[in-house]
């Protein structure tokens, strides 16, 4: 769980501002390498995005036997 919630920091720590330069939106797969190890992961970016507001995050933290990946 700690190395899950490592990832998500980093995630948007490196991954999320080259995602907001960029001003794509929708559904945007991405991946972070950490240690060797890659972890893809997918945000949502919607219409009309321009950061100038604050919007709600919903995080979706699966767990073995649902939708995604397992580990």
């Amino acid at each position: 769980m700690l190395k899950s919630l490592r990832v998500f920091v980093l995630t948007l720590a490196f991954g999320l501002p080259q995602i907001l330069l960029a001003l794509e939106t929708g559904f945007l797969d991405r991946s972070l390498t950490v240690n060797g190890a890659n972890h893809p992961y997918q945000v949502y970016i919607p219409r009309g995005y321009d950061g100038s507001q604050q919007w709600p995050v919903i995080l979706f933290l699966h767990g073995q036997g649902s939708e995604g990946m397992m580990a």
